[in-house]
C-alpha cells in the first residue's frame, strides 16, 4: 500500500480482515477434512492418543521431541519411531492427497500441537470439526518431515566424519613411513653411484693397454667386492618399490574399511527406511538403496547395475585373469562397494541433488521450492510487481549492460597498471598477480565509552528497556494464535524470555532466578510469543533504526561503499546436537558455532 500511494488502513480492520481470513480458511480446511475423514483415517490418528495405562500420559508425547544423539542405540530408538510414523503417513496418504494443506498450515497447526499438552489435544471436540484431526494430520507430517532432514544431517556428518579419520589415518601412516623411504631412496643412490663407480673402473681397465689376463684379473678383484645388500637395506628397497606402485585412492579405501562398521552401525539402519523420490532422482543409485534395502544391509552379491560406481571404484571390482578376461570380485564387492561405495554415493547425491527425497523440508526436488508454471504463466506481471523486480524482465538488455560494466572496468584496471598509477598491483617472474592491501588509516577518535556515565556495568535489562524505548520491537512478537489471544504479557515478561534464549540459559533456570514472574507466563510467553518469524521482525524493527543513526557512518571511510566482515562465536550446549562439535579450546566439550555479520560502520578495528 505504502509503494503504491495509498493510504493505510487502522489497525483494527487489518485485524477483523485477518481473523475472518483465517477463520474462513480453517473453515475451508475442516470441511474438507470431515468430508474425506473415515472411521479409518480418525482410528489412525487416535493412536497418538492412546495411553496404554489410564494413569498415563498419550504417546504423542514421545514424538514432540527429536533426538539428536549419535549413539547407535538412541539412533535406533529414532528410526523405530520415524519407521512407525511413516507408516501410519503412508496410510494417510490418499487423505492427505484430498485435503491439499500447504506448507504453512501443517507448520501452524504442527506448532501448536508440539508446544500445548496433550490434554488440551484430546480435549478438542470431534462431533462439531475436525480440528483435533487437523492437527494431529499436520503434526504427523510435520514429524516426518522434520525427522528424515535430522537422518539426511547425520548421513552427512556421518560420512564425513569417517572420510576425515580415513584420510588422517592415512596421512600419519604416511609420514610414519616417511624416514624409512628417505633412507631407502637414499641407499638406492648410493647403490647406483657405486655400481656406476664399478662401471667406470672396469671401462678404464678394458681401455689400459694391459694384457688379457691382467684384465680379467683386475674385473674379477673389483667382483670380489661386497655389494650385497642386508635384509634390512632390502626392506628399506621393497618400502620404496611399494610407494612407487602405490594407489592412494585404494590405499584410502582400505583406511575407510576401517571405519565401515562404525559408519553401518549409525547410518546403515537410516538407509532402510529414507523416503526416496525416485522419479525426480538418479535411477541407477536408487536402484542400488532399494537393493540395500531389500537385503536389510546384508548384501552379498551386487546390483544388476553398478554404473552409479565412478570409474576408479569399479576398476577397484574388476581384475584381469591369466587369459585376458575381467573377473568381478564379489569379496571386494561386499568389503567396498555394499557400504562404503553406497555410503559415499548417497552422501554425494545428496549434495549435488541428484538424490531428492519426499517429505522433506530441505532436501526436496529443486523445482518443488520455485513457483509453479501454471502460475508463472498465469501471473508472472504480478508476480514480479510484488517482488520489485519488474525492471528486470528484460534479460538481454541486463546482460548486455552487465558486459560492458566489466569490459569498461577490465579497461580501467589495464589502464591504470600500465600508466603506473596502481601501486598495488604487480606481478611475479611467473606473471601472476600479487595483490598489495593498502594499510588502514587509523583515526585518532574518542571512545564511545567517554559519552556515558561512568559505571562499570550496565544491566542487560535496562539496555532492553532503552531500546524499546527508541526502536520499539516487543509489539512484533505476536501470539502464534492470531485469533484466540489472551491478555498480553508485561514487558518484563519478554524481556525475561528473550534473555533466557538469547543468554542461553534456559527458560527453566531463567523462571527460577525471576522475581515477580509467574513460572507458567514467562513458559507461555517462550512457547507462544518468540517465533523465529517473531524474532526475525524484531530484529529487523531494530536494525532500520540504527541504519538511520548518524553516529555510525562516522566510520565509513566511502559514503557509496560498505564493507562488510564476518566473526564466529562458540556456544557450549549440554545437550546432544548434529550442530554441536567437540572443541579442544572448550576442553573437548560440545560447542555450536555461531556465525555473525557485520558492517563496517558498526565496527572499528
Amino acid at each position: 500500500l505504502f509503494r503504491q500511494g495509498i493510504e493505510s488502513p487502522a489497525y483494527d480492520k487489518f485485524l477483523r480482515v485477518i481473523n475472518e481470513t483465517m477463520i474462513a480458511l480453517n473453515k475451508r480446511i475442516n470441511a474438507s477434512l470431515e468430508k474425506h475423514l473415515t472411521a479409518e483415517y480418525r482410528l489412525i490418528l487416535d493412536e497418538f492418543l492412546a495411553r496404554k495405562v489410564a494413569y498415563h500420559r498419550s504417546e504423542i508425547l514421545q514424538y514432540k521431541v527429536i533426538s539428536q544423539s549419535t549413539r547407535p542405540h538412541e539412533i535406533k530408538k529414532s528410526v523405530e519411531k520415524f519407521r512407525v510414523l511413516s507408516e501410519r503417513l503412508e496410510k494417510l496418504k490418499p487423505l492427505i492427497t484430498k485435503v491439499k494443506l500447504s506448507d504453512e498450515t501443517i507448520d501452524y497447526h504442527a506448532h501448536w500441537v508440539t508446544i500445548s499438552d496433550s490434554d488440551k489435544t484430546e480435549r478438542r471436540p470431534i462431533k462439531t470439526n475436525s480440528d483435533r484431526y487437523l492437527l494431529l494430520l499436520c503434526f504427523l507430517i510435520r514429524q516426518v518431515r522434520l525427522r528424515q532432514d535430522f537422518f539426511l544431517d547425520l548421513v552427512l556428518q556421518s560420512v564425513n566424519t569417517a572420510d576425515n579419520q580415513a584420510k588422517r589415518l592415512q596421512k600419519e601412516d604416511y609420514f610414519q613411513d616417511k624416514k624409512q623411504r628417505q633412507t631407502g631412496t637414499q641407499l638406492l643412490i648410493d647403490t647406483r653411484l657405486t655400481y656406476k663407480q664399478q662401471i667406470d673402473r672396469i671401462k678404464e681397465i678394458l681401455r689400459s693397454s694391459l694384457n688379457s689376463d691382467d684384465k680379467v684379473s683386475g674385473i674379477e678383484e673389483i667382483f670380489e667386492i661386497d655389494t650385497d645388500l642386508t635384509e634390512d637395506q632390502l626392506a628399506l628397497v621393497a618400502t620404496v618399490e611399494d610407494e612407487v606402485s602405490r594407489d592412494s585412492k585404494v590405499e584410502f579405501y582400505k583406511y575407510w574399511q576401517q571405519r565401515s562398521i562404525w559408519l553401518s552401525n549409525r547410518i546403515g539402519q537410516v538407509v532402510n527406511h529414507l523416503i526416496i523420490n525416485e522419479e525426480d532422482s538418479e535411477k541407477m543409485l536408487c536402484a542400488a538403496i532399494k537393493h540395500y534395502t531389500e537385503k536389510n544391509g546384508k548384501v552379498k552379491s551386487p546390483a544388476k547395475n553398478l554404473k552409479w560406481l565412478d570409474d576408479k571404484q569399479q576398476d577397484l571390482l574388476w581384475e584381469t585373469n591369466e587369459k585376458g578376461e575381467e573377473i568381478f570380485q564379489r569379496r571386494l564387492y561386499k568389503r567396498y562397494a555394499a557400504r562404503i561405495f553406497l555410503f559415499q554415493a548417497i552422501n554425494d547425491g545428496i549434495k549435488s541433488g541428484t538424490l531428492n527425497f519426499n517429505h522433506s523440508y530441505r532436501y526436496r526436488f529443486l523445482e518443488e521450492y520455485l513457483i509453479s508454471k501454471q502460475e508463472w504463466k498465469a501471473d508472472k506481471e504480478q508476480l514480479l510487481t510484488d517482488a520489485e523486480m519488474t525492471h528486470l524482465t528484460d534479460c538481454e538488455g541486463i546482460i548486455q549492460d552487465l558486459e560492458g560494466g566489466v569490459d569498461k572496468l577490465f579497461h580501467q584496471v589495464n589502464d591504470n597498471y600500465n600508466l603506473g598509477l596502481n601501486p598495488y598491483l604487480r606481478f611475479d617472474k611467473h606473471q601472476k598477480p600479487i595483490i598489495t592491501t593498502p594499510a588502514v588509516e587509523k583515526t585518532d577518535l574518542v571512545k564511545i565509552s567517554n559519552y556515558f556515565k561512568p559505571t562499570k556495568f550496565i544491566s542487560i535489562l535496562d539496555l532492553l528497556a532503552d531500546v524499546e524505548k527508541v526502536a520499539p520491537f516487543l509489539h512484533h512478537l505476536g501470539h502464534q494464535s492470531k485469533t484466540h489471544e489472551r491478555k498480553r504479557p508485561t514487558s518484563e515478561t519478554f524481556f525475561a524470555s528473550i534473555i533466557a534464549l538469547g543468554c542461553n540459559i534456559g527458560v527453566e533456570k531463567m523462571r527460577n532466578i525471576s522475581k515477580g514472574i509467574q513460572v507458567s507466563t514467562l513458559q507461555n510467553t517462550s512457547d507462544w510469543y518468540l517465533s523465529l518469524q517473531a524474532l526475525q521482525d524484531a530484529n529487523d524493527a531494530i536494525i532500520r533504526i540504527k541504519n538511520s543513526l548518524d553516529l555510525p557512518e562516522i566510520h565509513r571511510k566511502s559514503p557509496n561503499e560498505l564493507h562488510t566482515g564476518s566473526d564466529g562465536q562458540k556456544i557450549m550446549t549440554n545437550i546432544e546436537s548434529l550442530n554441536a562439535t567437540f572443541s579442544h579450546k572448550y576442553r573437548q566439550r560440545p560447542t555450536v558455532r555461531l556465525s555473525k555479520g557485520f558492517g563496517s560502520q558498526y565496527c572499528r578495528r
